[in-house]
């Protein structure tokens, strides 16, 4: 049990540091970004990845504590984004003036997600802890989420200037 605990603990180490950058990423983004609506989803986009950081973190924890991945191990993780959630181009509102900055940011987060979708796909592939598959496969969905939000932002802004603003607080029925 010594060496899985051991490789399951490098995963979840790995896995903090990866939502520690995104953390750290997405609030740099949020100051640089010119238009409210860009720096609302760059805030939102960090403060989903503090919220991955903290569970990863209480995971470990259990791990350590117990050998074992905790019951509540996909309690901190939010609920992934759906592309039916994404607005109309009938519902876009807001102008941004966009320039190489704000496209590089969504550019380079763009490829940040791809990277935690494959880092989360082969720890669930490799996880023999059922608990421990289950919580890489809901941060797969998450990440794939968040990918699919910055790859509309971006296509949005590089094509009207517009960003769309789809958020948690704007989503119907969605706190």
């Amino acid at each position: 049990m010594a060496g899985k605990k051991q490789d399951a603990l490098a995963v979840i180490d790995l896995a903090i540091a990866r939502e520690k950058g995104g953390n750290s990423f997405y609030s740099k983004a949020s100051e640089t970004t010119q238009a409210t609506d860009g720096q609302r989803m760059f805030k939102w986009l960090a403060e989903e990845e503090l919220g991955h950081m903290k569970h990863l973190e209480e995971v470990r924890r259990g791990l350590v504590e117990s050998g074992k991945f905790p019951a509540k191990r996909g309690a901190g993780i939010s609920e992934p984004l759906d592309k039916k959630d994404f607005p109309w181009s009938r519902d876009v509102v807001g102008e941004a003036k966009t320039d190489t900055k704000e496209l590089e940011a969504l550019r380079i987060g763009i490829n940040a997600e791809k990277e935690d979708i494959v880092f989360y796909s082969n720890a669930a592939a490799e996880a023999t802890d059922p608990g421990a598959k289950e919580m890489f496969t809901r941060l797969v969905a998450v990440e794939t989420g968040h990918k699919d939000l910055l790859e509309e932002e971006y296509d949005w802004l590089r094509k009207s200037k517009i960003y769309f603003t789809i958020h948690r607080f704007s989503l119907p029925g969605r706190s």
